[in-house]
């Protein structure tokens, strides 16, 4: 009895020492949240640690899916939670069906909707949002496409809702753009349709125009026909159909290698940019890009491929209102010059591009004054006919060109629109499409220049 009650006296004098020392540190509070003594508890006990997860990031995926491990042992390494994913998960998922190889996409669906998410391997899309919201509710988006791996890491519900509060539930993911929670990369390739299709299950095309229209893709020039046309002609290559047709740009800089790299890594950069419908007679075979390619990659990087493709004179070196409307395009009006010599297009330390009349370096300044005098689409004729700082002479290379970003009948336009088209000696007025038109009908695109010369078309 006497040591119960010993026993008893020792409980409740831990009990109260317990509760004084709880009282003690409940009192040590300020405005920023407990003070605690780190020399008196263990710090890393009470730090924040992430739920363990199943599934992995999409770096690690893709490092399993070019790697020499077995893929299914790869994975399961680099996932927190071990046992969920079976081998014959992968197995089915990548599995060839016909003659199609499964893609990184295809395999990364396959994979999270088995149970085993590969995280943020594809944005989500405007699709994915009305789903979520037609299934769960408007206001439990957010957790239905983190359930689905597609929740980007800056997006949450009170984000949502303010876009759908701004322009509605189905403009949520064009407002995501805008406001910089998902890329902004404006230009249509066979991926970003094949996206399109794999996650709608649809192959129509309102399906896949109303998809990229979301995704902002588009220029306004392409209507739901042109799509149409495409993908009863050309259903694999609709990007390059699209661009044949000129009917989205065709220009080639970093961005569009960027992509390339991405969809399918820095050895098919070439094929990529041929299967999107970015090369012309110049630059093919594609093949013989690649090995140019190659030679680039290894010199300065993925990252500086079409710098030194210019430096090479395998791309076109004078600035024209094509590039700088993709530079536009792809970051915005205030950083075009910028753009200009990420692609090698302007000189880093003169600031003087190819065709820049001497002594005037191409500045910033002057291409936002030409933004608010002539809108983005007349920036390169206000920089030359009006700012007076890149030369309006053109020969040609400019005629080639035009010819093919332009198509050999939009010559003239593609020109005008860079402020460079030539004036006729004999009655001073701008030569026009149809001498063009007379010189490629007599000699082809490749002597231009010579024929315009000799008829007189050009001085």
């Amino acid at each position: 009895m006497e040591q119960f009650t010993n026993q008893k006296t020792k409980l409740g004098m831990i009990t109260i020492l317990g509760f004084v020392a709880l009282v003690a540190l409940f009192q040590n509070c300020s405005g920023g949240g407990f003070i605690i003594d780190p020399n008196a508890l263990n710090q890393t006990s009470l730090a924040s640690v992430a739920p363990k997860t199943v599934g992995t990031t999409l770096a690690s995926f893709k490092s399993c899916r070019m790697g020499t491990a077995d893929f299914y042992t790869c994975l399961e390494a680099n996932s927190d939670i071990k046992g969920v994913l079976k081998a014959s998960d992968v197995s089915n998922c990548t599995a060839v069906v016909g003659a199609s190889t499964p893609t990184d996409l295809d395999i990364a669906m396959c994979l999270t909707k088995v149970g085993f998410p590969i995280f943020n391997y594809r944005e989500p899309l405007q699709y994915d949002i009305e789903t979520c919201s037609t299934n769960v509710g408007a206001e439990k988006i957010s957790a239905c496409l983190s359930k689905n791996a597609i929740l980007p890491a800056t997006v949450n519900q009170a984000v949502i809702d303010s876009c759908i509060a701004a322009v509605g539930i189905t403009n949520v993911e064009k407002c995501l753009r805008k406001n910089a929670h998902l890329p902004k990369v404006p230009f249509v390739s066979n991926a970003d349709i094949a996206l399109c299709s794999k996650v709608s299950g649809q192959m129509t095309g309102l399906s896949i125009f109303t998809c990229l229209s979301n995704r902002e893709l588009l220029p306004a020039t392409v209507v739901q026909a042109d799509i149409d046309t495409c993908l009863l002609n050309a259903p694999t290559t609709i990007a390059k159909c699209l661009r044949t047709a000129k009917k989205v740009a065709r220009v080639i800089m970093q961005n569009n290698i960027n992509g390339c790299v991405s969809a399918v890594g820095e050895t098919k950069i070439g094929a990529c940019l041929d299967s999107n419908g970015y090369l012309y007679e110049a630059l093919l075979p594609a093949a013989t890009l690649q090995t140019t390619i190659d030679a680039c990659v290894t010199a300065v990087g993925p990252t500086a491929v079409a710098k030194c493709l210019r430096t090479r004179k395998v791309l076109e070196t004078s600035v024209m209102q094509a590039q700088i409307a993709s530079c536009i395009a792809a970051v915005g009006s205030d950083k075009v010059v910028a753009c200009l010599t990420a692609n090698g297009l302007v000189d880093a330390v003169t600031g003087l591009a190819s065709n820049s009349l001497p002594g005037f370096p191409l500045l910033q300044a002057d291409v936002d004054a030409c933004v608010i005098a002539a809108g983005p689409t007349g920036v390169a004729r206000c920089l030359t006919v009006v700012k007076k700082v890149l030369n309006p002479a053109s020969g040609q290379d400019q005629f080639s060109f035009c010819a093919r970003v332009n198509d050999p009948t939009g010559i003239a336009a593609c020109l005008d629109g860079s402020g460079m088209l030539p004036l006729t000696p004999i009655t001073g007025l701008p030569t026009t499409q149809a001498n063009f038109d007379t010189c490629v009908a007599a000699v082809g695109v490749a002597g231009l220049e010579t024929c315009m010369r000799n008829r007189g078309f050009i001085p």
